[in-house]
């Protein structure tokens, strides 16, 4: 949803839209954003199991602390 929004935004003259250029630009980061958090928003609005899905995505998206572990970095 993000890139196609980024897609049809209004480009300048002679210029072309660039998927890789996009995603390497920080308006990539917060139009992704954006469209999932309008996903989730709206999940819980439908008529068919809105609330259940949400339900099961939190719970798939959710990361334990012991998902993670240290990151060394060299001197």
């Amino acid at each position: 949803m993000a890139l196609e929004a980024a897609a049809n935004e209004a480009q300048p003259a002679n210029r072309v839209f660039s998927p890789q250029n996009w995603i390497k630009a920080k308006t990539c980061l917060a139009g992704i954003n954006f469209a999932i958090r309008n996903y989730f928003g709206m999940l819980p609005l439908m008529p068919q199991g809105g609330k259940e899905m949400k339900a099961k995505l939190d719970a798939a998206l959710s990361l334990e602390v012991e998902d993670f572990e240290y990151r060394w970095a060299a001197d």
